[in-house]
């Protein structure tokens, strides 16, 4: 599968240098803050950002997501997400990516976990309100816990990300990947998100997102689901 997608990515590059690229670059950033104090004592606030960079036939896009929380003036929540992909168009229902991915998350066991992933993506539906993609390659996940215990897994990773159009301004959008080790068996990682974006002016938006992690076999002593709930502008 890697030297697939290493030649596909290649005969993506030769198509580029051949060829006038189109670029085009989009900044996008979220904020969300919340604070109860009296018969509770909370605050959580999520920042985030993407990126996106348009080079006919790449795209290149930046993502990262930062969420902190306290409860009764203890630290509650802190989780750090960031991200870096290169996709490749060939004939605009097939493609290659590549990417990178971090996060740091405490409080589901983890100091650190990086992904390293590879693939081929197939736009199944490409209508004008509706858009279907899937994935399929490889991800190599190298992972620190928080007792010091190190780990190098390889994985498959079927992944699929839906998109639905109400306006210019308005979706709904579907993401979701199954990580399965293929290693050790048995083991396997699931993320999803569900995202709302509805218009609130000509430059702001309210976004609502549902996400749910789960880890099949999560560090002794954590559970094996998170849910994360996010109302953002």
């Amino acid at each position: 599968m890697a030297a697939q997608c290493a030649v596909l990515l290649l005969a993506a590059a030769q198509a580029s240098a051949q060829s006038p690229a189109k670029k085009l670059t989009s900044w996008q950033a979220d904020l969300g803050y919340v604070s109860a104090t009296g018969n509770t004592d909370v605050t959580t606030m999520n920042v985030g950002d993407k990126i996106t960079r348009l080079m006919t036939p790449w795209t290149f896009t930046q993502t990262g997501t930062y969420i902190y929380g306290r409860t009764k003036g203890k630290e509650s929540a802190s989780q750090l997400r960031l991200g870096l992909r290169a996709d490749a168009s060939f004939n605009g229902a097939v493609g290659a990516f590549l990417a990178v991915a971090f996060e740091r998350n405490v409080y589901a066991g983890f100091n650190s976990r990086f992904d390293e992933l590879l693939g081929i993506q197939w736009r199944a539906v490409r209508a004008r309100q509706d858009s279907l993609t899937i994935d399929g390659g490889g991800v190599l996940t190298e992972q620190e816990n928080t007792l010091g215990q190190r780990e190098r897994l390889p994985a498959a990773r079927p992944a699929e990300n839906y998109k639905h159009l109400f306006s210019n301004k308005a979706s709904l959008q579907h993401l979701a990947e199954v990580i399965p080790d293929v290693k050790s068996g048995g083991h396997f990682r699931l993320n999803s998100e569900t995202a709302v974006v509805a218009p609130l002016s000509e430059h702001m938006s309210l976004k609502v997102r549902w996400a749910t992690r789960f880890n099949s076999e999560p560090p002794t002593g954590f559970g094996t689901t998170d849910r994360v709930f996010r109302s953002e502008e």
